[in-house]
């Protein structure tokens, strides 16, 4: 005889389920709750379904190799003392003669308004190991060379001395000391011929500016090697 095929359990429609009506009697409701707890249950592979995982991306750039870099901090500067060669030694004990500026360069009507001093700017005078700077116009001394010229700047161009290029401007004997002044610094501005190279192209600018205005007549003032 042949074998009757097995009865299939009919299958869970969770849908169906959910809008099936509820039970109106106790003997329904006795009913409803034996046939739902009978009733198979969903897979697991049904009510959570595996969502595949992508594999992370590999990334295809590599991690930057790890430096160590040595960091050096500089948080004073520490003096050293060493022995003097005798080059240094001659150079500290002897200063510098002084020497006025060559008049050459300039315009005529410029050279005759300037003389030499009659006395030296300063003298060097040497006792008991040290070196001393003479101020010739008012005999005050001073230990260092720039000491001097900045004394001379200061001071002595109140007596109408130019410093930098040593010579004193002739002007009139009734100048006071303030117009005495004045006019040594306007020769250091204008035709002093021992200016640094700043004032020099201040010099040439402002002549520049004077040719352009019509005025060349106001440029004689101003000398430019």
């Amino acid at each position: 005889m042949e074998e009757e095929p097995a009865p299939q359990e009919p299958e869970f429609n969770v849908e169906e389920a959910e809008w099936a009506p509820l039970p109106e009697s106790d003997d329904d409701e006795a009913e409803w709750i034996a046939e739902a707890e009978w009733a198979p249950l969903p897979e697991d592979s049904e009510e959570n379904p595996e969502v595949p995982v992508a594999p992370e991306a590999e990334s295809g750039a590599e991690e930057p190799k790890e430096e160590i870099r040595e960091i050096v901090l500089r948080s004073r500067t520490i003096k050293i003392s060493v022995p003097a060669t005798s080059r240094t030694l001659a150079a500290a004990a002897i200063p510098e003669t002084f020497r006025p500026a060559d008049l050459g360069d300039l315009p005529e009507k410029l050279r005759k308004e300037l003389k030499m001093p009659q006395a030296e700017p300063y003298t060097v005078t040497r006792g008991g190991g040290s070196i001393s700077i003479v101020c010739g116009i008012c005999d005050r001394r001073f230990e260092t060379l720039k000491g001097w010229r900045i004394h001379a700047s200061r001071i002595h161009k109140q007596d109408g001395f130019c410093a930098r290029c040593g010579h004193y401007l002739l002007l009139p004997p009734s100048f006071t000391t303030e117009q005495k002044t004045a006019a040594v610094e306007l020769h250091a501005l204008d035709w002093c011929p021992r200016a640094c190279a700043v004032v020099m192209n201040e010099r040439q600018v402002k002549r520049r500016r004077l040719n352009l205005a019509g005025r060349e007549e106001d440029t004689h003032y101003l000398f430019v090697p």
